[in-house]
This record gives structure tokens, sequence and C-alpha cells, in this order.
């Protein structure tokens, strides 16, 4: 019987889970620290196609053998309901999520970076290279934001999730 390299094994999982739609990976790296990283891909095809050219048949990277690939997981759609903690994980990645618990239609989180703030005070403090000309109408750039889509349509930036809603176990992904 034929034994396959980890990285035959792992183009094969990759391969199969292309069949399916929304399938990501995620891989557990060990670092030259001794760390282990866990990165998430929500493109098979994407992070396969970076595997099989930079990293050799045990999974090791090829410019740099210290770093290995430890573990990997396959992740396929979720039809079931998740708790908050896996629901901010698919935030990150770009998933809009909301809970079934919630009354309003059309209602979701999601998360925006690369957010500008623009005003008409003078924000001069955030911004010192500013002129004082172009202060009447000023922007700043803030942090990444929780977003809320309300029943109505409108978005609400910096939504901050209840402790109902940390604690709830009904949350999907959109």
């Amino acid at each position: 019987m034929e034994t396959i390299s980890k990285k035959q094994q792992f183009i094969q999982d990759c391969k199969e889970a292309m069949t399916k739609d929304n399938a990501g990976v995620t891989l557990f790296i060990h670092m030259p620290t001794g760390e282990e990283e866990m990165i998430h891909n929500p493109s098979i095809a994407a992070k396969l196609a970076y595997i099989e050219k930079a990293y050799d048949e045990d999974l090791h990277l090829k410019s740099c053998p210290e770093i290995y690939i430890v573990e990997y997981q396959i992740h396929f759609p979720m039809d079931e309901v998740m708790d908050f903690g896996v629901a901010l994980m698919n935030l990150k990645e770009g998933h809009r999520v909301a809970r079934k618990g919630w009354n309003g239609k059309g209602m979701y989180v999601f998360l925006a970076t690369g957010v500008n703030f623009r005003t008409e005070a003078d924000l001069s403090e955030f911004n010192p290279t500013r002129t004082e000309a172009y202060c009447e109408l000023n922007s700043v750039d803030v942090g990444d934001v929780l977003v809320l889509r309300t029943a109505q349509g409108t978005l609400q930036p910096g939504w901050l999730a209840s402790q109902a809603d940390m604690l709830a176990e009904d949350w999907v992904i959109l």
C-alpha cells in the first residue's frame, strides 16, 4: 500500500473541499520562534496554489524549513447556529452575521475596515499636517468597526454586542 505525503493529503483534501460552496481552510503553522500561528483562508483555491509552490512534501516552507504546517482543518459552510466567538471570527474573515433571534428582518452585522470619518469640526489634533484653511471639512482615519444594518436599512457604525448577543448561540453566517 502506497503512502502519500502530507502535502499530497493536503492537496487531496483541498480539492475535495473545493467541490462544495464556501469551504475554507485553517492552517496551524509552527514559526521559528516556537510559536504557532493560526491562519484562516476562506479561499481554498488561493491557499492551495500557494502551498503547492512554496511548501515541500512534509509541509515545510521551502525558503525557511523552520516554518511548517503542523495541522490544517477544512471548514464547510455552516447551516447550523454558532456562538458569538465563532461569529466574531467570521466577521474578521469578511462574512456578514446575524442572530436568528433578532426580530427585525434584514438585520446583520459586518466589519468595516479602512473607515474615514468626515466632519466640519476642527480635527487638526488628529491630523497635524492639515492647514488651517483645509480644516473646514476635515477627516481622520479610524480603526476597524462593527456595523449593524438595521431593519430600516440604515447603517449604525460602532455597533456593540449586548451581553445577550455575546452569550447567544443562535448566530448564523449570511
